[in-house]
Protein backbone atom coordinates (compact mmCIF):
# COMPACT_ATOMS: atom_id res chain seq x y z
CA UNK A 1 0.00 0.00 0.00
CA UNK A 2 2.97 2.10 0.69
CA UNK A 3 4.43 1.43 -2.33
CA UNK A 4 1.46 2.31 -4.34
CA UNK A 5 1.08 5.70 -2.41
CA UNK A 6 4.89 6.80 -3.46
CA UNK A 7 4.48 5.19 -7.15
CA UNK A 8 1.14 7.62 -7.16
CA UNK A 9 3.61 10.57 -5.79
CA UNK A 10 6.62 9.76 -8.62
CA UNK A 11 3.76 9.59 -10.62
CA UNK A 12 2.20 13.52 -10.30
CA UNK A 13 5.73 14.87 -9.82
CA UNK A 14 7.07 13.45 -13.13
CA UNK A 15 3.44 14.98 -14.78
CA UNK A 16 3.61 17.92 -13.37
CA UNK A 17 7.58 18.71 -14.39
CA UNK A 18 6.49 17.61 -17.64
CA UNK A 19 3.57 19.88 -18.05
CA UNK A 20 6.28 22.93 -16.81
CA UNK A 21 8.78 22.36 -19.37
CA UNK A 22 6.46 22.50 -22.10
CA UNK A 23 4.93 25.83 -20.51
CA UNK A 24 8.40 27.10 -20.51
CA UNK A 25 9.05 26.11 -24.08
CA UNK A 26 5.97 27.53 -25.07
CA UNK A 27 6.96 31.02 -23.80
CA UNK A 28 10.35 31.30 -24.15
CA UNK A 29 11.55 33.81 -26.48
CA UNK A 30 13.06 32.34 -29.35
CA UNK A 31 9.95 31.51 -31.56
CA UNK A 32 9.72 33.15 -34.93
CA UNK A 33 7.80 36.39 -33.48
CA UNK A 34 10.80 37.13 -31.07
CA UNK A 35 13.77 36.25 -33.62
CA UNK A 36 16.82 35.70 -32.07
CA UNK A 37 17.45 36.57 -28.31
CA UNK A 38 20.95 37.51 -26.70
CA UNK A 39 21.38 35.83 -23.15
CA UNK A 40 24.70 36.60 -22.81
CA UNK A 41 27.86 38.27 -23.96
CA UNK A 42 31.45 37.22 -24.02
CA UNK A 43 33.57 40.05 -21.80
CA UNK A 44 36.23 40.26 -19.41
CA UNK A 45 34.95 41.52 -16.13
CA UNK A 46 32.36 39.52 -14.40
CA UNK A 47 29.62 41.76 -14.39
CA UNK A 48 25.35 41.38 -14.12
CA UNK A 49 23.01 43.29 -15.79
CA UNK A 50 20.13 44.94 -13.47
CA UNK A 51 17.15 44.98 -15.53
CA UNK A 52 13.73 46.49 -14.07
CA UNK A 53 10.56 45.91 -16.28
CA UNK A 54 7.01 47.49 -16.02
CA UNK A 55 8.26 51.03 -15.18
CA UNK A 56 7.97 54.06 -14.40
CA UNK A 57 6.17 53.36 -11.23
CA UNK A 58 5.50 56.51 -8.90
CA UNK A 59 6.98 54.51 -5.82
CA UNK A 60 9.00 52.11 -7.20
CA UNK A 61 10.86 53.40 -9.97
CA UNK A 62 12.10 56.07 -7.68
CA UNK A 63 13.60 53.50 -4.76
CA UNK A 64 15.35 51.58 -7.07
CA UNK A 65 16.76 54.81 -8.65
CA UNK A 66 18.10 56.00 -4.80
CA UNK A 67 19.79 52.38 -4.57
CA UNK A 68 21.61 52.15 -7.58
CA UNK A 69 22.71 55.45 -6.74
CA UNK A 70 23.78 54.30 -3.29
CA UNK A 71 25.89 51.24 -4.89
CA UNK A 72 27.08 53.48 -7.72
CA UNK A 73 25.55 50.75 -9.95
CA UNK A 74 23.37 51.21 -13.19
CA UNK A 75 20.57 49.47 -14.58
CA UNK A 76 18.23 48.94 -17.94
CA UNK A 77 14.88 50.11 -17.14
CA UNK A 78 12.11 48.72 -19.63
CA UNK A 79 9.64 51.22 -19.68
CA UNK A 80 5.98 50.91 -20.81
CA UNK A 81 5.03 53.62 -23.37
CA UNK A 82 1.71 54.84 -21.49
CA UNK A 83 3.26 55.12 -18.01
CA UNK A 84 6.34 57.05 -19.31
CA UNK A 85 3.52 60.10 -20.61
CA UNK A 86 1.62 59.68 -17.24
CA UNK A 87 4.96 59.84 -15.54
CA UNK A 88 8.03 62.11 -17.54
CA UNK A 89 9.45 63.57 -14.71
CA UNK A 90 10.43 59.62 -13.48
CA UNK A 91 11.52 59.24 -16.73
CA UNK A 92 14.14 62.26 -16.96
CA UNK A 93 15.54 61.34 -13.82
CA UNK A 94 15.97 58.09 -14.88
CA UNK A 95 18.36 59.29 -17.81
CA UNK A 96 19.61 61.63 -15.66
CA UNK A 97 21.21 59.51 -13.99
CA UNK A 98 22.71 57.58 -16.35
CA UNK A 99 20.94 54.43 -16.87
CA UNK A 100 19.25 52.94 -20.04
CA UNK A 101 15.26 52.99 -21.46
CA UNK A 102 14.24 50.24 -23.24
CA UNK A 103 11.08 49.33 -25.34
CA UNK A 104 8.60 47.80 -23.27
CA UNK A 105 5.93 48.27 -25.68
CA UNK A 106 3.50 51.21 -25.18
CA UNK A 107 0.13 49.07 -23.42
CA UNK A 108 1.81 45.90 -22.37
CA UNK A 109 -0.86 43.56 -23.49
CA UNK A 110 -1.31 40.73 -20.96
CA UNK A 111 -1.04 37.95 -22.98
CA UNK A 112 1.55 39.42 -26.11
CA UNK A 113 1.61 35.43 -27.68
CA UNK A 114 -2.14 36.11 -28.05
CA UNK A 115 -1.69 39.24 -30.27
CA UNK A 116 -0.75 39.60 -34.10
CA UNK A 117 2.25 40.36 -35.26
CA UNK A 118 1.40 43.23 -36.60
CA UNK A 119 0.48 43.86 -33.16
CA UNK A 120 3.46 43.78 -31.48
CA UNK A 121 4.92 46.13 -34.20
CA UNK A 122 2.60 48.65 -32.93
CA UNK A 123 3.22 48.36 -29.26
CA UNK A 124 7.13 48.74 -29.85
CA UNK A 125 6.57 51.22 -32.67
CA UNK A 126 4.40 53.37 -30.34
CA UNK A 127 6.57 53.26 -27.74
Amino acid sequence: MKRLGVLRTLFEFVLVAAIVVLLARRTQPGAPLWGSVVHSVACRDRVVALTFDDGPHPTFTPQILDLLEEHHAKGTFFMIGQRMEKYPGIVQRVVARGHVIGNHTYTHPADIEAVTEATVTNELDLC
